[in-house]
């Protein structure tokens, strides 16, 4: 059965190299989360980094919370939806919703259900002037998954409807990974032993040709339009001598790419441990992609060795802007971040903070949520002479 994430586990030979060993391997969990009742409003954007009185959580009594996408209204208001692994495993996934009428009032989360066993993998997505919620799902385990799309409105949404077969998209190991492009979808999966396939979705329903971008196995891969006509491709691997790295490469026209670049390299003498790149299309073109990798947060905080949160711009060309750090790394332990460009120009940044876990990985992480003002510094920055945030 696959955990929520597997690569948790090296999460811990860090700690064992940062802090004490036995430490690292002993259960752990956290008892400082603020209640659903004292976070039923969204703060406003806050200064970086962001600490507990900037952002929501959810209550969610177990389970990892994972996978969030947002679908912003023009009231400012929006509609979230997340998966939840009740289980702590993927085959234990279902969807939750989240709504807000103003994007500051947020209800409590409450379960979504099309009526499968397994249901995971949601992205919101309008084409034309229809919003859609596009999803996977099984009635067995992650060896069997199908594509559906149910239409979004007000009241909520319409009966699914089952999208044409995609080829190759069988055994998977991850969860397949879908993004906007203008009245396209693209979408991004690698089944076991396999290297990504990625293809775009005409119309958001009609497959067109899939295309392999790396020959071998690769965790995390996924395709965002970056302007021009250009995309962006995303993916993490284990490297010599490290524990995770997060490449990226460029294309002027979706076909042919740049050769890779990592996207954080450690300095020495730390290893590479970068994980969950999640890609957000800039305005003016390029991306600002969110990531996380672990630090000795020491004795006081709930997790002495855990994640933080960082962003950087990428643009077109592939050059890299400032690290900029985004959550306080005493009050968080954050993985599988998210961003959405909201109605109002502010950013919407989700993560699942990891709230237990031990030696077989992550049994509890909370859905959080903040707001920042804009965009990740720009790589004209980091040419010019600009430091990094942190």
């Amino acid at each position: 059965m696959n955990k929520a994430s597997s690569s948790f586990l090296r999460l811990w030979m860090v700690a064992g190299i940062l802090a004490n060993p036995a430490m690292a391997l002993a259960s752990t969990q956290r008892a400082d989360a603020p209640s659903s009742s004292e976070a039923s409003t969204l703060p406003e954007p806050a200064s970086l980094p962001v600490g507990r009185h900037a952002t929501w959580a959810s209550d969610a009594p177990a389970g990892v919370d994972r996978q969030a996408t947002v679908l912003p209204q023009d009231d400012e208001g929006f509609l979230l939806v997340y998966a939840q692994y009740a289980g702590g495993d993927m085959d234990s996934s279902r969807l939750m919703q989240i709504r807000s009428p103003d994007g500051r009032h947020v209800s409590p989360p409450i379960p979504l259900s099309f009526g499968s066993t397994l249901e995971d993998a949601p992205v919101l997505a309008r084409s034309g002037d229809q919003a859609w919620l596009y999803f996977a799902a099984s009635e067995g385990d992650y060896r069997n998954l199908k594509l559906w799309r149910a239409q979004v409105n007000r009241e909520g949404f319409l009966q699914p409807q089952r999208l044409p077969h995609v080829q190759g998209l069988k055994m998977l190991t991850q969860s397949p990974r879908w993004v906007r492009a203008g009245e396209d979808l693209f979408l991004t999966f690698r089944g076991s032993g396999s290297g990504p396939q990625w293809l775009s979705l005409r119309g958001g329903h009609s497959p067109a040709a899939v295309t392999t971008l790396v020959d071998t196995a690769v965790a995390y891969p996924r395709v965002v339009p970056m302007g021009g006509g250009g995309c962006f491709f995303s993916y993490q691997r284990v490297p010599e001598g490290g524990y995770m790295t997060t490449l990226y490469r460029v294309s002027p026209d979706c076909r042919t790419w740049a050769e890779p670049i990592e996207l954080a390299p450690a300095t020495p003498p730390n290893k590479t441990d970068v994980h969950d790149g999640f890609a957000l299309p800039r305005p003016e073109g390029g991306v600002d992609v969110y990531y996380v990798y672990p630090s000795f947060k020491g004795s006081s905080a709930p997790f002495p060795v855990g994640f933080n949160l960082y962003r950087r711009a990428i643009d077109v060309h592939g050059a890299q802007g400032p690290e900029q750090l985004l959550t306080d790394p005493i009050s968080y332990n954050p993985f599988a971040p998210s961003a959405h460009r909201m109605a109002d120009g502010t950013v919407l940044v989700t993560f699942s903070d990891i709230q237990q876990s031990s030696d077989q990985g992550v049994s509890k992480a909370r859905l959080t949520l903040f707001r920042v003002a804009g965009d990740a510094p720009a790589a004209s920055v980091q040419r010019s002479g600009g430091g990094d945030d942190d």
